[in-house]
This record gives C-alpha cells, sequence and structure tokens, in this order.
C-alpha cells in the first residue's frame, strides 16, 4: 500500500512540474513576441523620424534653389513621402500580421498549455484521488492489523490464563492423589491397627496360657512333674510355635513390640501407669512391666502397662 502511494504522489508531483515548465515555455514566448513588437515600433519612430527629417530639408532646399528646380525637389520627396508611405503602410501591415500570427501562436500554444494544464490537472486529481483510496487502504489494513494484534495479544492472554488455570489445576490433583494417597494409607493404617489391636490381645493370651503351663509344670510334685511336662510340653511347644508364627507375622506388617524393661524411666508418651510402689528407687523408675506396649510403623498402638516407683511416704499401690 505505501508503495503505491509513493508512486501515485510521484506521479502527480511530474504532472505538476511539467505544467510548470509549460507556464515558462509561454512567458518565454511572450518575451520573444514582446521583443519583436519593441522592434517594429522602433523601425516605425525611425521611419517617422527620417520622413519629419525630409520634410525639414524640404524647407531649406526651397529657401535656397530656385521655384522650378524646388518643384523637381518637391516631386522627389513627394515621390520618397509616397514610397515612404507605402513602405510604412507595408510595415504597419506586417507589423499587425506579425502581432496577430504571434498572437494566434501564443494563444494557441496557451490553449494548449491550458489543455495539458487541464489533463494534468485531471490527472493529479486521480492520481490524488488514488492515493487518497491508498490511504484509506493503508488506514484499513492498519485498523486490521491492530485488531490482529489485538486479538493476537487476547489470544496469548487467554492461552496463559489458560495454562496458569492447568498448572492450578495440576497441583490440585497432584495434592489430591497425595490426600487421597496418605488417606488410604491412614485408612490402611487404621484397618491394620485395628487389626492389630485384637491380634494383640491374642498374643497376650497365649503369652498367659504359656506361662500358666509353665507355673503348673513348675508347682507339680517330683513324680508328678515329670508325667504333667510330658502332658504339657507338647501343648507348649504348640502354643510357642503359634506365638513365634503370630510374632513374625506381627513384625512383618510393622508390628513391633516396645522395648521397656525394668529400671527404665517412666514415659508418659509410652507407658502407661497401672500400679505403683514404694521403692528405693528414683520416683517414676519402672519396677515391672505388667502388660507389654507395642508400636505400629513409629506410631503408638498400645502403651506398655507398667508398675513404676514411689515415694515410701506414698500410699503403695494406685
Amino acid at each position: 500500500m505505501s508503495s503505491e502511494k509513493f508512486k501515485e504522489e510521484q506521479k502527480a508531483a511530474d504532472l505538476k512540474r511539467r505544467i510548470t515548465e509549460l507556464l515558462r515555455e509561454v512567458r518565454a514566448l511572450e518575451e520573444e513576441i514582446g521583443a519583436e513588437l519593441r522592434n517594429l515600433r522602433r523601425v516605425r519612430r525611425n521611419l517617422k523620424d527620417l520622413i519629419a527629417q525630409l520634410r525639414a530639408k524640404k524647407k531649406e532646399l526651397r529657401s535656397v534653389f530656385m521655384e522650378k528646380d524646388f518643384k523637381k525637389i518637391d516631386e522627389w520627396i513627394s515621390m520618397i513621402e509616397s514610397e515612404m508611405g507605402a513602405h510604412e503602410k507595408e510595415v504597419d501591415v506586417a507589423l499587425k500580421r506579425d502581432i496577430i500570427r504571434a498572437a494566434e501562436e501564443a494563444e494557441k500554444r496557451a490553449e494548449d498549455a491550458e489543455k495539458k494544464a487541464e489533463e494534468a490537472e485531471k490527472r493529479a486529481e486521480d492520481a490524488e484521488k488514488k492515493a487518497e483510496e491508498a490511504e484509506k487502504r493503508v488506514r484499513a489494513a492498519e485498523e486490521i492489523a491492530f485488531e490482529a494484534m489485538r486479538n493476537k495479544e487476547e489470544a496469548e492472554k487467554r492461552a496463559e490464563e489458560c495454562v496458569r488455570q492447568l498448572k492450578y489445576l495440576r497441583a490440585d490433583f497432584e495434592n489430591f492423589k497425595k490426600r487421597v494417597e496418605r488417606d488410604k494409607k491412614e485408612f490402611a493404617d487404621y484397618v491394620i491397627s485395628n487389626f492389630a489391636t485384637s491380634l494383640i490381645t491374642v498374643v497376650d493370651d497365649l503369652e498367659r496360657a504359656i506361662e500358666h503351663a509353665h507355673l503348673i509344670a513348675a508347682g507339680a510334685s517330683q513324680t508328678s512333674q515329670q508325667s504333667a511336662e510330658s502332658a504339657v510340653e507338647p501343648l507348649l511347644k504348640g502354643v510357642e510355635m503359634t506365638l513365634n508364627r503370630i510374632k513374625e507375622l506381627m513384625r512383618s506388617e510393622g508390628i513391633e513390640e516396645m522395648n521397656v524393661k525394668k529400671g527404665d524411666k517412666f514415659d508418659p508418651f509410652r507407658h502407661e501407669v497401672v500400679a505403683r510402689e514404694e521403692s528405693d528407687e528414683p520416683e517414676g523408675t519402672i519396677l515391672e512391666v505388667l502388660r507389654k506396649g507395642y508400636v505400629y510403623r513409629g506410631k503408638i498402638l498400645r502403651p506398655a502397662a507398667v508398675k513404676t516407683a514411689a515415694k515410701k511416704s506414698d500410699a503403695g499401690d494406685v
């Protein structure tokens, strides 16, 4: 669009320059005609001066020559005057003819120049119209380009907003996945914890049964002890094997016994006091583990029930 507009403006400038040249030629022609007219007028004045001089000479000769000689001279002067008059008329005719011809040529050239100027003006108007149309097209193209640029910026903003929302959604989805995994794990831990709580009661019962069987075997007489041990031994072995398998299963699932022993310091987060006894040991020292404690993957599943030392001035058991 810009190149077409530049071409049209160049054409208009060329036409204006041509019109200026034609007007300059017309003025030059007018100056030439004026110079010729001035020359003809100067010749005419010279002829009039010459006639005046001849008339003055005629008067002088009249006073010098005889009348008859003067008649001849007068005839001669008259003849010269007639010739000069004819010549003056011819000069006037020629002058008028040249002036008319020059005027006609100048008028024709002026008409040609005027026609060319009109044509040039028309071409200039056409060029100006084309330039205006080109300018309108340029403005329309600029508006379209501006609209396209604005649409592009809006599209880029929308794309950035979509990307930002997608990132937020992805982050929310990742958080949701982590939360679901955590909830699943916590739920699984909760289920296993409940199962483990029920299971460790069975372990407690088995351990008590084994201890009771050992006490029965130890309290019997020498004779009856052998028969009691022989009778109880298979039961003890079976129960111990079952207990060991259960403990192995518990360890594989992350359920472990607390490492609590006599002489440890009482920890309210891991121990549960079920009895107190006066002792020389420092207050809060564990004297006996009455029930084992268990942890599940680092979490307290059941605190250990313990008997702790108390000052001698305090009451015995709580």
